[in-house]
C-alpha cells in the first residue's frame, strides 16, 4: 500500500503521449499540470480565464492505496486529493460535447484514463458539490511557491 504511494513520489509518470493527443485536439481550451495540487491549480486556470469552475468530489480519482493510508493515519483523502501535488498530472478544460470522444482517444493510444472531474462556469467562484448536492467553496489547497518559508527572514532597510 505504502510502497505504491512512495514509488508514485518518488518517480512520478510523465504524462507527454497524453499531451501530444490533447494538443493536437483542437478542443483543450486550457491545460495546467497539478504540481500544485488541483485547489491551487485549477484557480490558476479560472483566474486567467475569467471563470469559476464546479468541481464534483465524487467525480475525484483517489487511489484505493491512498484511501488505504488515511484509514490507518487519519489523515483526509479528499484534502490530500485536492492539495496534493508532484505528480505531472495534467488539468485541461475541454468543450463539454468532444470529452467523451477525446477520453476515448487518449484511453486508446495510452491506456489511461480521462476522469470528468466537474464544469466551468461563469463568474470567479470555484466551488465543490458534495455528494448530497450542496455546494461550498473548493478548499484553496496546494503549494504556494509566493508564501514565505517558515524559516526564512526577511529584512529591508531604506538605509
Amino acid at each position: 500500500m505504502t510502497a505504491a504511494l512512495v514509488q508514485a513520489h518518488i518517480h512520478p509518470e510523465l504524462y507527454l503521449e497524453e499531451a501530444r493527443i490533447l494538443a493536437a485536439s483542437g478542443v483543450v481550451h486550457a491545460a495546467i499540470d497539478l504540481s500544485d495540487g488541483l485547489g491551487s491549480d485549477l484557480r490558476h486556470v479560472c483566474r486567467a480565464s475569467g471563470v469559476g469552475a464546479l468541481i464534483l468530489e465524487s467525480a475525484l480519482p483517489i487511489s484505493e492505496p491512498l484511501r488505504a493510508l488515511c484509514r490507518a493515519t487519519g489523515a483526509d483523502p479528499l484534502g490530500l486529493a485536492l492539495g496534493g501535488g508532484e505528480d505531472y498530472r495534467l488539468l485541461i478544460t475541454v468543450d463539454p460535447a468532444a470529452v467523451t470522444e477525446l477520453a476515448r482517444r487518449v484511453g486508446a493510444a495510452t491506456g489511461r484514463t480521462l476522469y470528468d472531474l466537474g464544469e466551468i462556469v461563469s463568474g470567479g467562484e470555484v466551488g465543490l458539490v458534495r455528494p448530497d448536492g450542496s455546494v461550498g467553496p473548493l478548499p484553496a489547497a496546494g503549494w504556494d511557491h509566493f508564501a514565505a518559508a517558515p524559516w526564512a527572514v526577511a529584512e529591508h532597510s531604506d538605509s
